[in-house]
């Protein structure tokens, strides 16, 4: 069982740690204690029970800020907690929490993006899923990890996270004397950007896509998901929408996006290389029985929706005279934020 709370905890400290205020380097290691206890521990779990399944571990996406608690809970007392913890004030602690804040975080520096800024924190994360893979390889158990980089928009986003990937899978071979890991690294597709140039992703080494429908239909519609409750009733009252397209997969505009990246994908490679879906549209009945007429090999829900998935994506085929996907029951897909 993941403590998820005293995982928050620990990564809060670390950002903190590593703010530049304090820090010369942002690229340094985070500390192996941190490492050591609360992502190799994570990851050794997690593929270890999933042993000889593929299992795709998204680099972190939140925005830094989301690390920390909120300005009320950091001036109800957190902010003294970590203080004590990171060895400053608490005035620094507040300082920080604001610096960290962003106007609009879900375009801010969140996603690959976080990657490439503040390099330290993929290292640690892939350091810590390699470390994990090669440490089972040596206990018999055949652990898959595969490595997808979230929010991609450009090609050399995704090949400079590509080889930060490389970089750390042949240095901790190096280190630990044993032959590299062999890790299929992809990408997620949210932004309609990414659509288009999904054949130039495939050139560049992706070996997966998966859809991350919640920010590519905020992207695609220019809408606010958090927000989106104060006009979508009114616009399905007006018939100006028929559906919320944050609960039902907008067919038209999203999922012509999604055929757009299948078929640019396809067209490098052929049928060879997966694709999946990964948010809240992955267990809606209406959505999947649009991505079950697409070449779509698995789906990625939250732990507590999985049932309801199941019996979805069961239903969508019926409706749609298809065949289950061979694969879908093969493949498991962990976010990282939530590991």
């Amino acid at each position: 069982m993941i403590d998820v709370a005293d995982t928050f905890r620990h990564f809060s400290t670390n950002v903190l740690r590593k703010h530049e205020k304090f820090h010369k380097r942002f690229h340094e290691k985070f500390d192996e204690k941190f490492l050591k206890k609360f992502q190799y521990d994570d990851f050794y779990g997690v593929l270890k029970a999933f042993a000889g399944y593929p299992v795709t571990i998204r680099l972190l996406d939140p925005p830094l800020h989301e690390f920390m608690p909120s300005a009320e809970k950091l001036r109800e007392g957190a902010a003294d907690e970590i203080a004590r913890d990171v060895g400053k004030s608490s005035k620094d602690v507040m300082d920080i929490a604001k610096d960290l804040e962003c106007a609009n975080p879900m375009l801010a520096l969140r996603g690959c993006r976080l990657g490439i800024v503040r390099p330290a924190i993929s290292t640690m994360q892939v350091r810590a899923v390699v470390e994990a893979a090669m440490t089972l390889r040596n206990e018999g158990v055949a652990a898959m990890p595969e490595i997808m980089i979230p929010l991609v928009s450009t090609t050399r986003e995704f090949t400079h996270q590509r080889d930060l990937v490389l970089d750390v899978i042949r240095l901790v071979a190096e280190e630990r004397q044993e032959s590299p890991l062999r890790i299929a690294i992809g990408a997620m597709i949210e932004t309609p950007r990414a659509a288009f140039i999904a054949g130039d992703l495939v050139r560049e080494g992706a070996c997966f896509f998966s859809f991350g429908t919640n920010d590519l239909t905020q992207l695609t519609f220019g809408m606010s998901r958090d927000d989106s409750d104060a006009f979508v009733a009114p616009y399905k009252t007006m018939g100006i929408l028929s559906e919320d397209p944050f609960v039902e997969l907008d067919d038209a505009g999203v999922g012509e996006l999604m055929r757009l990246t299948i078929s640019r994908a396809q067209d490098v490679v052929g049928k060879s290389i997966e694709f999946g879906v990964c948010g809240e549209h992955a267990a809606d009945p209406a959505s999947l029985r649009i991505i079950d007429r697409m070449d779509v090999g698995y789906i990625s829900v939250s732990s507590r929706r999985v049932l309801v998935a199941r019996l979805a994506a069961a239903q969508a085929a019926i409706a749609n005279g298809s065949k289950p996907h061979a694969r879908r029951s093969k493949h498991r897909h962990i976010a990282s934020h939530a590991a």
